[in-house]
């Protein structure tokens, strides 16, 4: 973690896969980094996304081996995370997923570049459920040539108008951001 990075007073978890592919985190507190440990049962191919939720929670989410999109929710602020990971619905990635919260709704939100190129999208069932999700949805009939990038932002008007999208680079190389439909 870099000096210009704000880091909480709380206690954070870093979470980077080591070279045979298992997610590990490391506490960090009162400036001192703690003991890597494994996070679940399962090895990931790409970067994992993660999410701090309110409490300094962390989410991560992650593309295993054969595709699958899974999610790992810490228990509590500087805790454990689960020893199993959760799958995120049945879709079949060919890259690493980009997760983010809603802000009007709460609701975490997961995109990812199919094999076929498409960008597809799901949520959690439930705010907070951290296990059931939506069926995969497709977001448009476009490729992308990159693994999007999902980000929440204010709309004109303040916080009131806050929403989500996702960036990525189709394959005639132009960058482009689909804005969401929130609470859907």
């Amino acid at each position: 973690m870099s000096a210009a990075e704000a880091v909480p007073a709380q206690a954070t978890s870093r979470p980077r896969a080591d070279t045979a592919g298992q997610l590990r985190t490391a506490n960090f507190k009162d400036g001192a980094v703690g003991a890597w440990t494994a996070v679940g049962d399962q090895k990931i191919t790409h970067a994992p996304s993660v999410i701090v939720y309110p409490g300094y929670r962390l989410g991560v989410f992650a593309r295993t081996g054969n595709g699958g999109i899974v999610s790992s929710v810490q228990t509590a602020e500087g805790g454990a995370f689960p020893a199993a990971w959760t799958k995120v619905g049945a879709l079949t990635a060919a890259g690493a997923p980009s997760a983010v919260v809603d802000p009007p709704t709460g609701f975490t939100r997961v995109v990812a570049r199919s094999e076929d190129g498409t960008i597809h999208t799901t949520r959690e069932e439930t705010q907070g459920a951290f296990g059931t999700w939506r069926a995969w949805e497709q977001a448009g009939t476009g490729r992308s040539a990159t693994d999007p990038t999902a980000f929440s932002y204010e709309g004109a008007g303040g916080s009131w108008n806050s929403a989500w999208a996702y960036v990525y680079r189709a394959d005639s190389g132009e960058a482009r951001v689909n804005t969401a439909p929130s609470g859907s």
